[in-house]
């Protein structure tokens, strides 16, 4: 199998914690992508017509995207129950936890984008929005225990950690985990998972 992959793309991290967790990491080849781009020719839109990553091309040809896809079907590759219980409320709770990281993960990654725009096109109530799901996330975190089990890392475990280790790549609050203390010392702990070591996002 071959990843189009970036290690500073947090959909990315996401899908590499969950090569990692079902040990399947040694049987994908991964190749740089760098998105987005305008160039219709680029290799990434030749497997993906939206131009994203990650994006995963199968040994029989067939292509996933959408790290949530993609981790759906790791999960049934390696044949355990590692990333999503199949019990029906333990489901929809991995599932709620995934949503709410993963779209913290889209807030973070359009403030990022925002940054970089030149300031003269900036919209500061832009910022301002995506600051405020910042916040309200981080307290949601900090107050509902069972968004941060020590002695649970499924998808949506998976999805939170990913979310907090993108705000710390970027630096999009200095200082959060005095402010949120039970959900740094979460934090902290899940970082130090084989897993979570490997995929660590960086610049490069």
């Amino acid at each position: 199998m071959l990843l189009h992959w970036s290690p500073r793309s947090p959909f990315v991290h996401k899908v590499m914690v969950a090569l990692e967790e079902t040990g399947l990491r040694q049987r994908v080849e991964l190749t740089r992508s760098v998105v987005p781009t305008v160039d219709p020719e680029h290799v990434i839109y030749l497997v993906n017509p939206l131009g994203q990553i990650p994006t995963l091309v199968l040994d029989d040809g067939k292509v996933l995207y959408d790290s949530l896809v993609i981790s759906f079907y790791l999960e049934e590759l390696c044949g355990a129950e590692i990333l999503l219980p199949r019990d029906g409320g333990k489901r929809i709770a991995t599932l709620r936890r995934h949503a709410l990281g993963n779209g913290l993960i889209e807030a973070m990654v359009a403030w990022v984008i925002e940054r970089y725009t030149p300031a003269d096109k900036q919209i500061p109530t832009r910022s301002q929005h995506y600051a405020v799901k910042l916040g309200k996330s981080l307290a949601l975190i900090e107050a509902d225990a069972d968004l941060r089990d020590a002695h649970r890392f499924d998808l949506g475990d998976i999805a939170i950690a990913t979310a907090l280790a993108y705000i710390e790549f970027r630096k999009l609050q200095p200082g959060w985990a005095s402010q949120y203390p039970k959900t740094a010392e979460w934090f902290a702990q899940v970082s130090q998972r084989p897993s979570m070591v490997a995929a660590r996002l960086k610049d490069g």
